[in-house]
């Protein structure tokens, strides 16, 4: 997962910045979209062990990408990640959310809460951000 992100600026974030055919892209855009496709497919992938009846696998899935974007937070960098410093904790934020989802309203607190168990050593602040993600999904009906 954290090499996948760090491989970003292979991905085209240096091609995609400034002038191009249809305008001017902001390295920032370019910086977001280039981070969000390199996770995109393992979202999917979790999405659907959810759907074919893999939830626990889902959810260790959606416990590992928390885990790699908090280990590349803060990451000092002139690639797409020092020109999109939130992306790690709004992707996490949204990658949680994605996963509760998937599950009936009743059941998304316990499975939220599963999921944090599992990386609550972590940090305070993002264990209090997911835990307003949870509170999000169970309240959205």
């Amino acid at each position: 997962m954290v090499r996948r992100i760090e491989q970003a600026d292979e991905m085209g974030f240096g091609h995609r910045a400034g002038r191009q055919r249809s305008g001017y892209v902001e390295p920032t855009q370019a910086a977001w979209d280039v981070l969000e496709e390199s996770v995109e497919d393992i979202q999917t992938d979790m999405k659907r062990r959810v759907k074919t009846g893999m939830k626990r696998a889902a959810e260790k899935i959606c416990q590992g990408i928390l885990i790699g974007l908090h280990t590349i937070e803060g990451t000092d960098s002139d690639g797409p990640l020092g020109w999109a410093q939130d992306f790690p904790a709004e992707t996490a934020g949204w990658t949680l959310s994605l996963l509760l989802e998937q599950y009936p309203q009743d059941q998304r607190e316990a499975t939220g809460n599963r999921v944090i168990l599992g990386i609550e050593d972590k940090d305070d602040g993002w264990i209090e951000m997911l835990e307003r993600v949870v509170s999000r999904a169970v309240a959205k009906k």
